[in-house]
Order: structure tokens, then sequence, then C-alpha cells
């Protein structure tokens, strides 16, 4: 959550804009569906949590409850993914939490690199040059279910 904090304090203040959260939330959840492997839908995954964690902050900053709505979703498609990533998994699904973890820090220290230039909707914008977190989710599930094949 701290690095969730700072970031969102960085590049928009913790300003809310309920429009722009739930838009967010709907383009990271459709990447998870639209995914074409599991780095991919863990990749988005872990955005849908990164933006959520950014969403609350921003709610509870400007003294509001949370949007019960979002809430709501977002549980959703917590449960939803997470059982289609452990299908996924198979027989390496006792390995989901060490997956997701490892992840969220590479998505954490990949937007951590962007800088606070954002869109017309307010949106930071994801320059040119920076890591892509997929490949390095990608290249964190080669080595950890490759490590557990050699053992």
């Amino acid at each position: 959550m701290k690095k969730v904090l700072k970031f969102n304090l960085q590049r928009n203040q913790l300003q809310l804009n309920n429009a722009l959260e739930m838009n967010m939330l709907k383009e990271e959840m459709q990447e998870f569906y639209e995914a074409r492997n599991l780095a991919e839908r863990i990749d988005a995954m872990i955005d849908v949590r990164y933006v959520y964690e950014g969403t609350q902050l921003k709610f509870n900053y400007n003294f509001l409850p949370m949007d019960e709505e979002i809430t709501k979703i977002v549980g959703q498609f917590h449960r939803l993914s997470t059982t289609l990533v452990a299908a996924e998994l198979g027989d390496n699904s006792q390995y989901l939490d060490k997956i997701m973890d490892k992840a969220w820090d590479i998505v954490c220290d990949c937007n951590a690199q962007k800088v606070a230039e954002l869109d017309v909707n307010g949106k930071v914008i994801k320059q040119e040059g920076l890591p892509n977190a997929t490949v390095l989710i990608q290249e964190m599930l080669n080595s950890l279910l490759t490590e557990d094949a050699g053992e």
C-alpha cells in the first residue's frame, strides 16, 4: 500500500475522479479477459489491485466512504480471476501466493518509474522505454516454475 500511496501522491495528489477510477478498473479487467497467456493475466490482476488500492486511498484521503459498487465489482473479479489463474497453474497452483507477491513487486517497481505526466482524462501516461511488467512476470514464472521442476 505504501508504494501505491507514493505513486498517487506524486502523480495526482490523491485527487478523486470516480469516473476515471471506474474506467481504469474496467480497462484492467478487460485486459485480464483479453490476455493471451498466464503472464498477461497475472499482470492484469495485479494492475486491478494496484488501481483499486489507489482508489481506496483517494476515497479515504477525501473523507468519503469507499464506493460500494467498485468494491463489489473488484471483489467478484478477484474471486473469478484467482480461480482461473489457479486452474491454469494446475499442479503449480500451490505457488499462487508466491507468484502474486513477486508479480506485485514487479508491477510496483515498473509503475514507480513512470513520470507524473497525465493524459487528458487524468490517467498517468506510460512512457516509451519503461520495463515491461508482463515480460518480467513471464521471466519470474519461468524461473520459479523451472526451479520447482528441478527439485
